[in-house]
């Protein structure tokens, strides 16, 4: 539970990092071109009365949207393929790696794990001992 939320984390940090690589200069640019229209409309000028620039859809987005359908749908793509690279492995188990169908003999022990994404899948196998009881009936006290 806890190794899922960090993996969850760690997918969202990569993701905002990604964000920020891709628009970074495209938001610096933004908030050039606002202080320039500032200069040009006076301090008093609010973006939200303005009608020709939706105030709740970026710049990048409102000049370019089929542009920035595929940055969403390659940023879920990625966010996806991050969370598919980490596993978690219960406590009392004993992770065992697939790699397209064959076993690898190497045992991953508790907690999280990575493996490559699309192509590795960890296989939990329980490895605590379990106490079983069983009733039986004997001739005599000898034979139990």
């Amino acid at each position: 539970m806890i190794g899922d939320a960090i993996g969850i984390a760690v997918a969202f940090i990569f993701v905002c990092a990604l964000v920020y690589v891709f628009f970074g200069n495209s938001l610096r640019e933004a908030a050039v071109r606002r202080s320039a229209r500032r200069e040009q409309f006076g301090d008093d000028y609010d973006r939200f009365k303005d009608t020709d620039n939706n105030p709740f859809i970026p710049d990048f987005i409102e000049k370019n949207p089929r542009r920035a359908t595929v940055y969403v749908i390659v940023a879920f793509i990625l966010f996806i393929t991050a969370i598919e690279c980490v596993h978690s492995v219960p406590p009392g188990h004993r992770g065992v790696i697939v790699t397209l169908g064959a076993v690898k003999e190497v045992n991953l022990g508790e907690g999280l794990q990575f493996k490559l994404p699309y192509i590795q899948r960890i296989v939990d196998i329980k490895v605590m001992l379990e106490k079983e009881e069983v009733q039986e009936s004997a001739a005599s006290s000898y034979l139990q």
